[in-house]
């Protein structure tokens, strides 16, 4: 988790309960770098963080940019952000958006594309996100290809917070916290 200014920073943390009789407790944190939320995912798969788009080198802050530096991935040279797992098709990668197949997630794609040059996922709404390489679990049925599970992050229910970003691929604004101070919704 990268913690900085102006920007509130919210753990989610889980523990298993246990009944002991201790004179002292010390909790101590394990980053599992890599595992995938999903519990069929054998082999194949990897969590792509937000940290990590927005670190790598020629991402933009795009997942699909991001995921080009796997083994096995690489992307279409007319510089859209295509995946390519394994030589096949970039039509043949699945997206899905919280777990519901979406079509392209991405500004100006081709029909029945997958990819496209400027993503629509904003970096700031996504949580830690899920690539399948090749052998997918069940759920996802009829795929070729690669699978891209992203996930949206918990927004900020108790404090407004604002972000403006200026890059390479033009603006971008994002507001989240309650929309009266009394019902606590998000806004996103």
């Amino acid at each position: 988790m990268v913690v900085t200014s102006g920007k509130e920073v919210v753990l989610e943390l889980t523990m298993q309960e246990s009944l002991s009789n201790l004179k002292a407790v010390v909790v101590k944190a394990q980053k599992r770098k890599g595992q995938v939320k999903n519990d069929m995912a054998l082999i194949s798969a990897n969590s792509v963080t937000v940290e990590e788009t927005q670190r790598y080198a020629g991402s933009f802050n795009d997942p699909a940019r991001m995921v080009s530096s796997f083994a096995g991935v690489t992307t279409n040279p007319e510089g859209n952000n295509d995946i390519v797992v394994r030589g096949n098709s970039p039509k043949y990668v699945q997206w899905r958006l919280e777990g519901v197949e979406i079509p392209n997630p991405n500004h100006f794609g081709e029909v029945g594309a997958t990819g496209g040059p400027i993503s629509a996922l904003n970096s700031n709404l996504l949580a830690n996100s899920d690539f399948y390489t090749g052998a997918f679990a069940p759920e996802y049925g009829n795929v070729l290809s690669g699978i891209f599970d992203v996930k949206f992050r918990n927004g900020n229910n108790e404090k407004r917070e604002y972000t403006l970003g200026i890059g390479a691929l033009g603006l971008e604004a994002t507001l989240e916290g309650p929309f009266k101070k009394v019902t606590r919704a998000l806004i996103l």
